[in-house]
């Protein structure tokens, strides 16, 4: 192949390889600018969610200055329930009710590490937590 001949090819090469360069040029830009919205719409959930936590806490608040937040369940003519899992949990065993509603019992206090089982110290953080 002769220098002439190899010039050419180059240049046909160089000619083919601008429409490729820039469909890709085009492509990388649309990519940047799906990217942008992305991360802008990422912000804004954000913002948004920040928002809505901060208005549940005012709502809670009011709730809670005029005394209408559910008060938790009296125990005290209560001798035992009878749980979904058809187990029996006496009075004297419940805590209190966690933050969804379920019972706080000294044995699954006690299965969790929360709760010392050394005999009187059990009952003194029982009547400390209820």
């Amino acid at each position: 192949m002769s220098l002439e001949d190899s010039v050419k090819t180059l240049a046909n090469n160089s000619l083919n390889f601008q429409p490729e360069t820039k469909a890709f040029r085009k492509e990388a830009k649309v990519f940047q600018q799906d990217t942008k919205t992305f991360q802008q719409d990422g912000r804004a959930r954000f913002v948004n969610t920040g928002n809505q936590i901060t208005q549940l806490a005012t709502m809670v608040r009011k709730l809670e200055g005029k005394g209408k937040l559910l008060a938790q369940p009296d125990y005290s003519n209560l001798s035992a329930i009878s749980l979904q899992s058809e187990q029996l949990v006496a009075r004297r065993d419940i805590v209190g009710l966690d933050v969804c509603g379920r019972l706080i019992t000294a044995q699954a206090l006690i299965h969790q590490g929360s709760l010392s089982t050394k005999g009187s110290e059990a009952m003194v953080l029982l009547e400390g937590l209820s």
